[in-house]
């Protein structure tokens, strides 16, 4: 089999060190390398003996890519991803993909015109968490009843030399909430089928005093009646083992199950008895299985892992948990449309 043609667009972002791997893999050719600091293009670039171009444009005219892994600054990536739609060039895009949930419809609703193949990197979907869950009932399912989630990752400090605007917030958007957020909440929407419907959000900057978050709290009711708690932050021990700290528990009518290390905890309801399944969802674990499975479905004409429609319900939450959060009053997101 021929390897994958793959474009790099903006690879001076903090993700971009957990899809390498996948990258060197010999079924993976890099084609092209850009990004807005050419020191930085030209780095990435010697590891793959690829060649770099000037610009977005260049690279899509020159080279043979025939998909793109596109990154970037949050700012910047509405205008990145209207290039590659232009282009008819399918493409995995990083999350938020922008600044607010219009920016998203907007590449959505281009996206659709055009018939370009877009995927979202919410890889939790292909982790043995997901497989435990959809293993113990089908889902969606309307059945659950409270959902707790937490997140809490590294200093983005820790970025200032690829990514220092993460702590702008007209350039990222927002902190803590912006950067890891939509993993748990898209995790909620997968699960139970339903929406968020209410949204009473807290947000702090005490721990780094920086212009961004570096904690939030978030109180979601979805359609169903399903309440969840959401906590995010950048509180993770810098020399910690892991990556990032996450943590769920949840009740169905039928169980409880609660992360216990790298295993999911369940409680059957009605006999009381319990089992441990493989629930790990550590979150570096799952980009390879992304790369892979993304470009195996565009290869064969199938749907991605996650798609814009996916993001842009998830970036509505997150708008609500921001308005909330300035106003002191539970907020209701804007609905997506998926005619539009």
């Amino acid at each position: 089999m021929a390897a994958h043609r793959v474009a790099l667009i903006a690879p001076s972002h903090w993700h971009y060190p957990l899809y390498r791997p996948a990258f060197l893999g010999a079924d993976i050719r890099i084609a092209g390398v850009w990004d807005p600091s050419a020191p930085l293009a030209r780095q990435v670039a010697a590891e793959f003996d690829a060649p770099v171009f000037a610009t977005v444009d260049e690279l899509l005219n020159r080279s043979d890519a025939g998909f793109a892994f596109a990154f970037g600054v949050h700012a910047d990536m509405p205008a990145i991803a209207g290039r590659l739609i232009d282009r008819g060039m399918p493409f995995s895009i990083e999350k938020p993909a922008g600044l607010h949930g219009d920016h998203i419809a907007g590449i959505r609703r281009a996206a659709r015109r055009a018939g370009v193949f877009v995927s979202i990197p919410f890889h939790y979907r292909l982790s043995a968490l997901a497989r435990a869950l959809s293993g113990t009932t089908a889902l969606p399912s309307p059945d659950f009843l409270h959902v707790q989630c937490s997140v809490h990752a590294g200093s983005p400090l820790r970025f200032a030399d690829s990514s220092p605007w993460l702590i702008e917030p007209g350039r990222a958007g927002g902190g803590c909430l912006m950067n890891l957020g939509h993993h748990p909440i898209d995790l909620l929407s997968w699960m139970t089928g339903a929406d968020v419907v209410s949204v009473q959000a807290t947000l702090s900057n005490k721990a780094l005093r920086l212009a961004v978050e570096d904690h939030a709290l978030l109180s979601l009711v979805l359609a169903d009646g399903t309440v969840a708690s959401l906590e995010t932050s950048y509180r993770q021990p810098a020399r910690a083992a892991d990556y990032m700290d996450f943590h769920v528990a949840l009740a169905h009518r039928a169980f409880t199950a609660k992360r216990d290390g790298e295993r999911l905890a369940f409680l059957d309801t009605a006999s009381g008895d319990a089992r441990h399944v493989d629930g790990g969802w550590r979150f570096k674990d799952y980009f390879a299985d992304y790369v892979r499975t993304t470009l195996s479905r565009v290869e064969a004409g199938a749907p991605p892992v996650a798609g814009l429609e996916d993001l842009e319900r998830t970036q509505r939450v997150i708008d609500a948990a921001y308005l909330s959060a300035r106003t002191g009053r539970s907020t209701v997101p804007q609905r997506v449309s998926s005619i539009d």
